[in-house]
């Protein structure tokens, strides 16, 4: 399991836990925040990017598909881009980042 403390540029911190499921053949990616907000994925490595996707629910009460994909760079770099979709259809990027090694 990797877990991971994180905290948001807009404000907020949280934690996240990376392991895979046997039960399911997937990984799994939860995250809580400090206002209790839950994001759960399920994944699996394809094309060459582990690619995830989860349901939540928004402050409104309704609910939000997410997709999660890191992709590794040229470079050793590692790209993570979050999308979400209010219909389950059309898909906004909500977060995307490059992790590089220290």
């Amino acid at each position: 399991m990797v877990h991971e403390n994180w905290s948001s540029s807009a404000s907020g911190i949280g934690k996240s836990y990376n392991f895979y499921d046997k039960s399911k053949s997937k990984w799994r990616q939860v995250w809580v925040d400090d206002n209790a907000r839950v994001l759960d994925f399920t994944g699996e490595l394809r094309d060459g990017a582990m690619r995830f996707q989860g349901e939540s629910v928004s402050r409104e009460g309704k609910p939000v598909w997410n997709r999660m994909t890191f992709t590794p760079e040229a470079e050793g770099t590692v790209r993570q881009k979050i999308e979400q979709s209010l219909d389950g259809k059309t898909y906004t990027t909500a977060f995307e980042g490059i992790y590089r090694r220290k």
